[in-house]
């Protein structure tokens, strides 16, 4: 555990429940979608009591002068960064999924990291209700998307699918975001090709030490070996019935009628 994560106290998430739930009774919040842990409503999001620790530190300690901080922003919605992110000009690429298969792989990995394992019927229902562990998955993507038309030189937003069928396309695309692109020599050699195989799924899930090292994720330790699943697009058929991935259609469809944003 890092020092920065060793500084949530059960103090600022007492604060969480007072001044932002408004509710004490813990037995009234609405649950984890992977476990019985209660969830606490912070900035309208609904977040597990770590997650709310780790963003008010993010709030009080800037990233960009936090070197330790960087892996706690990855699944923080864009109204909950630091300011510092704006002020320093920070790029940030974003990568969403189709919402059946994000909600299959999110089910798998916490299912690999929870001792008590989530029904997937029961998991679904919340997942479509909006509880899940960085808020809605809907206004997740949405806030980014929307911060990409207006800065795309700020946020580059991706679609996993897109990028499973144009590899290439989309690391040249990336390259060139973050201010490095690839030279017409190396775009001859092949090497955007190279980081293609040097990345892949084959490659990574056969190193040494994918399944015996572990990630700490606050006060979880977590096997590399867990975040190594074959990404199939569409594989969500073969979790959930086309009736319940026809209803969660239907409310993405909803919630982000208008936008631009479409799955």
């Amino acid at each position: 555990m890092s020092q920065a994560e060793e500084l949530s106290t059960t103090s600022s998430s007492s604060e969480a429940i007072a001044s932002e739930s408004h509710i004490t009774d813990l037995t009234k919040h609405p649950t984890s979608e992977v476990s019985s842990e209660p969830l606490l409503l912070y900035k309208n999001f609904w977040f597990r009591r770590q997650f709310v620790d780790r963003i008010k530190l993010l709030q009080t300690s800037p990233a960009s002068r936090h070197s330790h901080l960087q892996g706690s922003l990855q699944p923080t919605p864009f109204s909950l960064l630091p300011e510092s992110i704006g002020i320093h000009g920070c790029r940030i690429l974003y990568i969403c999924r189709d919402p059946k298969d994000a909600f299959v792989s999110r089910w798998h990995f916490t299912n690999e990291v929870f001792t008590e394992k989530a029904d997937i019927n029961v998991a679904f229902n919340k997942f479509c209700e909006g509880i899940s562990g960085f808020g809605p998955y809907w206004d997740h993507c949405l806030e980014y998307w929307k911060e990409s038309t207006g800065k795309p030189d700020r946020i580059l937003f991706l679609k996993y699918e897109d990028m499973m069928l144009e590899p290439v396309k989309f690391v040249k695309t990336l390259a060139s975001f973050l201010g490095g692109p690839f030279s017409h020599e190396e775009e001859d050699a092949g090497v955007a090709e190279e980081v293609v195989r040097f990345c892949s799924f084959k490659t990574l899930s056969s190193l040494n030490n994918s399944e015996t090292d572990v990630v700490q994720r606050g006060y979880l330790a977590v096997k590399k070996s867990a975040y190594f699943r074959r990404g199939k697009v569409g594989d969500w058929v073969n979790h959930i019935s086309d009736e319940m991935g026809r209803k969660l259609d239907y409310i993405v469809e909803e919630k982000l009628k208008g936008s631009g944003l479409v799955f």
